[in-house]
């Protein structure tokens, strides 16, 4: 002790303090294997030391507490602000992403900073739906990767009008347009999904883009490795971690997409699920007093990529038959999805819970399960500490 009280003498308390606290954590690693004489003669704390101590590892408990209670804030802000459209969601989300940023590098390994979320100039469908006396218009906001083609579609079938900004409307003078009308006429609506079913879709589909010679610099980064392997799969998922797939709206976080455009802002009202999006399809216009409409066909419009991308939506929706399951192109899509699955759990599942905690805005706010690998110590408390959406509550 000794040296200690030497430390403490010439560089004051707060050195003192820090010196006796690495002391004592020394004292008590296990790896260090010392001897129970070692520890009497080394590790015996004065009654002092032994307050400074307790006192140092209180303020450090004090400070995670604060942090934890910090991003529960941030979390349920983000809950309520985006499905409203609000300007502060993008920043809310920022703030989220830094907060969290420190427990996606611990599980990963990762030392890059963070990358933060941005509006996404997505597509969108309005369409004028009647039902007996009863008129409304739909408008939907398509969140890639969630069976947006398909919704596209089932919307027209049952429009007597419908037109969206993919055939090339400018979105602000649409979402104006929108916004003048009677408030109470319009229904706005979205679909969301599982959050890593979703980026292990995306994954699949850049896949086949790069076939076609899309995201050239990421085809070059993952060109050693085998495609449909577990290396390749998580050589993207550590792409992802540096650039975000330089911001790709199929792996972009799902609130994102519910954030305003050009300053113009579109509140949704109704927020559904792929996972049960028959029934959703039906509490949807049944909410807006459409009760009389045909079910949603899950058949229509199915992603118009290209063959894999087709085949492995049909296989995603249930609608692959025995023939077409056997065909190359879904047995390629299905391997590449299963490395994803296998890289992800891959060393304890580390890179599955970072990917957790990268989209747990989104798990906490549209109210999905976490995975069971993610679902202990502070991102299981952290979800359970959130209230989703009011408009994910299956009761309103």
């Amino acid at each position: 002790m000794a040296i200690l009280k030497a430390f403490h003498s010439q560089a004051g308390h707060v050195a003192g303090l820090r010196m006796r606290a690495i002391l004592a954590w020394l004292c008590l690693l296990p790896a260090l294997r010392l001897k129970a004489e070692d520890l009497d003669s080394n590790c015996n704390l004065s009654e002092s030391e032994g307050a400074d101590l307790a006192l140092l590892q209180s303020s450090k408990l004090h400070d995670s507490s604060r942090s934890q209670a910090r991003l529960e804030a941030l979390l349920q802000r983000a809950s309520e602000a985006c499905p409203k459209a609000t300007e502060e969601c993008l920043l809310i989300l920022s703030d989220v992403r830094d907060k969290v940023w420190p427990r996606v590098q611990e599980e990963a390994n990762w030392s890059q900073p963070a990358w933060h979320p941005a509006w996404t100039d997505t597509e969108e469908a309005k369409g004028d739906v009647g039902c007996s006396q009863k008129k409304q218009t739909m408008y939907y906001r398509h969140t890639w990767k969630a069976a947006g083609h398909t919704v596209f579609e089932n919307l027209k079938r049952i429009s007597t009008h419908c037109n969206s900004t993919l055939e090339g409307r400018w979105y602000p003078s649409w979402c104006q347009d929108y916004n003048a009308a009677d408030g109470k006429d319009h229904v706005a609506f979205t679909f969301v999904r599982d959050p890593i079913s979703r980026f292990i879709s995306a994954y699949a589909e850049i896949e086949g883009r790069m076939r076609r010679h899309l995201y050239v610099g990421l085809r070059k980064n993952l060109s050693t490795y085998e495609p449909g392997s577990t290396q390749r799969a998580a050589r993207f998922f550590e792409e992802f971690l540096r650039t975000g797939i330089h911001r790709d709206g199929h792996l972009k976080g799902q609130l994102e997409f519910m954030a305003p455009m050009f300053n113009c802002s579109v509140p949704m009202d109704f927020i559904g699920k792929t996972e049960s999006m028959q029934q959703d399809w039906k509490r949807l216009f049944s909410r807006a007093g459409l009760k009389c409409l045909p079910a949603f066909d899950r058949s229509l419009g199915l992603h118009p990529n290209d063959e894999h991308d087709q085949r492995a939506m049909e296989a995603s929706l249930g609608l692959a038959d025995s023939e077409s399951a056997g065909t190359p192109a879904l047995l390629q899509t299905s391997a590449i999805m299963r490395s994803m699955q296998v890289a992800l759990k891959e060393n304890g599942a580390r890179y599955l819970r970072a990917l957790c905690w990268l989209y747990l805005a989104d798990f906490a706010a549209l109210n999905f399960e976490l995975p069971l690998e993610c679902q202990q110590g502070h991102l299981k408390s952290t979800l359970l500490a959130v209230k989703p959406s009011l408009l994910l509550q299956r009761g309103s």
